[in-house]
């Protein structure tokens, strides 16, 4: 017998005895793989006329795998066969093509009454083969954890915005820091910019607030800037708003737009003149400040 110095497994060789041992050892060393790479593929034992036979498998759906056993799936003649299992377990066989939505196993090419040729479809998982097995992270904010080591089980986070959780005896995955959450603080080390969005103008505009921290507005006539929906206590606001090519235009805020001294700044009205300012929502109102008359 020989052996290849890069796998590692024995060959078997002709007129080897009882070579039904080397192959046995073989696979024994491959045990812990063969079952994911083997999930989902072509049966050639339970294969025969128009009948597709399938190993069975693991399909990871929700936080546990569904066991799904081995079985066949009737093909039509003369055609062919799009192969495919939902996320529930159930394998099922068309000639339109792949539904949306289900796993890809195996496009089958028939005669009158037999298969002519199988395609492996199946995605690539764990183990480097087909295996059958969806990835379990499907979710924003999923995250692996488990109890026992190498046996990591999936479970959603919800919206507290954890990536990754350590658990002893689970190989950890972490962000320095502890990753990023809304309980954290998050150390930037570049710039970071909200994309403003423009108003469009009319008589009375009423800024979203909850779309974005800058607000850009081009007055081309009288305008009441009324109170912002969506007000959360601690939001920053800012405003830019600049005259047309005429000028003259007025402006005048709501009610909730509060200034040191109770005093609001005059605006510059001149053609194409430039103002702005910052508004803090303190739960109540929004306190303001800012420059008039950017040149």
């Amino acid at each position: 017998m020989s052996t290849t110095p890069n796998l590692g497994l024995t060959y078997l060789t002709s007129g080897q005895l009882q070579p039904e041992v080397t192959l046995n050892a073989d696979l024994n060393a491959l045990d812990a793989l063969l079952p994911l790479a083997a999930s989902f593929a072509n049966n050639p034992a339970t294969t025969t006329g128009l009948t597709y036979g399938y190993y069975g498998g693991y399909l990871w759906g929700g936080t546990t795998a569904t066991v799904v056993a081995s079985a066949t799936v009737a093909l039509t003649a003369s055609t062919t066969n799009y192969v495919q299992i939902t996320t529930a377990g159930a394998v099922s066989a068309n000639t339109t093509g792949f539904t949306s939505g289900q796993i890809p196993l195996a496009t089958v090419v028939t005669g009158a009454s037999t298969i002519t040729s199988i395609a492996d479809k199946r995605p690539m998982t764990v183990g480097g083969g087909g295996g059958g097995m969806t990835n379990p992270m499907t979710t924003l904010g999923d995250q692996i954890v488990g109890g026992t080591a190498g046996t990591p089980t999936r479970t959603a986070i919800g919206t507290t915005g954890q990536v990754w959780t350590v658990v002893s005896g689970v190989p950890a995955w972490a962000a320095p820091g502890g990753g990023v959450a809304l309980s954290n603080t998050a150390p930037w080390t570049a710039n970071q910019n909200v994309t403003p969005v423009t108003l469009t103008y009319a008589s009375t505009v009423t800024p979203a607030a909850g779309s974005s921290n800058n607000f850009e507005l081009v007055l081309t006539g009288a305008c009441t800037l009324a109170n912002p929906t969506g007000l959360v206590n601690g939001m920053v606001l800012n405003f830019c708003i600049d005259q047309d090519a005429t000028g003259g235009r007025v402006l005048t805020l709501g009610s909730l737009y509060k200034w040191p001294g109770g005093t609001v700044p005059t605006w510059v009205t001149t053609a194409s003149a430039k103002n702005f300012f910052s508004a803090y929502y303190d739960g109540a109102v929004l306190r303001c400040n800012g420059g008039a008359g950017y040149a």
